[in-house]
C-alpha cells in the first residue's frame, strides 16, 4: 500500500530562514532611494527596526501612532499591541511621504500586493548582488529579533516586541544566537589552550 511505505520516507529538511546582515539592509535602502522610491527604503528600515510582519506594516494607519507607542494588529487580528516608538521610528515617519490617494495609509503602494513587493525586493537583491539564501520580507522579521537577542534583551521582552504568543516560538532565535555564542567562547578557550601547550606537544613531537 502507498501509506506503507511514505512512513519510510525520509522527511524533507526544513528550510532554513537567514537573516540579513546591516550592510545588506542598507544597500537594499540606498538603493530604493536612489532609484526614486523613497518610500520603499524607508518600509525596508521600518521592518528592519521593528520586526513587523509585512501584513501588519502595510495596513498600518497613521491614527495607530499614539504618544509613544505603535499600535499594531495582532496576528489573529484580534486585538492592537503597543510597541515603542524609538527615534529611529519616528525619524523614519517624519520622512514618509504622504500618499494622496489613501492618506490614512502609512505604506501604500498602487500594487499592494506582498506578491508584487516581493519581486521588487527580489529584483534589487540580485541587481545588488545579494544572495537570496531563502530571504525574502520575513527575513527582516528574523533580522530584528537576532538583533535584540545578540544585544542582550531578556527573551520575555523579545518575545512581546514580536508579538509571539508564546516564549517557545521566540526561543527558536536564542537557541540560534546563544549558540553561536558558546561556539565562540569555545574556540577562545581552546586557541587559549593551543597556547599552552603548543611548547610542549612540540618538545615532544620533534
Amino acid at each position: 500500500p502507498k501509506n506503507f511505505y511514505n512512513q519510510f520516507r525520509k522527511a524533507a529538511a526544513p528550510k532554513k530562514h537567514e537573516v540579513f546582515s546591516d550592510k545588506e539592509v542598507f544597500a537594499l535602502v540606498g538603493y530604493f532611494k536612489e532609484k526614486g522610491r523613497v518610500d520603499m527604503g524607508l518600509f525596508i528600515e521600518f521592518l528592519y527596526y521593528t520586526g513587523f510582519r509585512i501584513g501588519q506594516a502595510l495596513t498600518l494607519l497613521w491614527s495607530d501612532f499614539e504618544d509613544k507607542y505603535i499600535y499594531r494588529r495582532s496576528k489573529d487580528k484580534e486585538r492592537n499591541e503597543p510597541f515603542p516608538l524609538m527615534n529611529e521610528l519616528q525619524r523614519i515617519l517624519q520622512e514618509m511621504p504622504r500618499y494622496k490617494d489613501k492618506p490614512e495609509k502609512v505604506f501604500y503602494w498602487a500594487t499592494n500586493s506582498q506578491a508584487a513587493l516581493s519581486r521588487d525586493l527580489n529584483a534589487a537583491m540580485k541587481e545588488l548582488h545579494i544572495p537570496k539564501n531563502n530571504r525574502g520580507w520575513h527575513a527582516f522579521r528574523l533580522t530584528a529579533a537576532t538583533r535584540w537577542a545578540e544585544a542582550g534583551l531578556p527573551i520575555q521582552e523579545v518575545q512581546k516586541l514580536l508579538g509571539h504568543s508564546r516564549v517557545e516560538v521566540t526561543a527558536s532565535v536564542y537557541v540560534g544566537v546563544e549558540m553561536q555564542k558558546v561556539g565562540d567562547k569555545l574556540n577562545k578557550m581552546h586557541e587559549k589552550e593551543s597556547l599552552q601547550i603548543r611548547p610542549f606537544l612540540d618538545y615532544y613531537l620533534t
